[in-house]
């Protein structure tokens, strides 16, 4: 299973521009998260979600409307390529 990082950073470039929120989505290997692709690479002090087992996502700040939007638009993904 693999996401595009293409369509990645589509999708967080999307929610930088609207909302001023950087993200980057990980690759999970048990405890540590591996990042794949987005437009922070150094947020490892922001808010951890975990969107299935092999991937999740970290962001700066996540408001529950914003965190919604995101992790809909990224399971999407996700099932795409599953």
């Amino acid at each position: 299973m693999s996401i595009s990082e293409k369509k990645i950073n589509e999708l967080c470039r999307d929610i930088h521009e609207n909302y001023g929120i950087s993200l980057a989505v990980c690759q999970i290997f048990g405890k540590r998260w591996s990042y794949i692709a987005g437009t922070g690479d150094n947020l490892y002090a922001g808010v951890r979600f975990q969107i299935n087992e092999h991937y999740g996502l970290i962001a700066d700040e996540l408001p529950e409307i914003v965190k919604n939007e995101v992790l809909t638009r990224l399971n999407t993904l996700v099932e795409d390529d599953s």
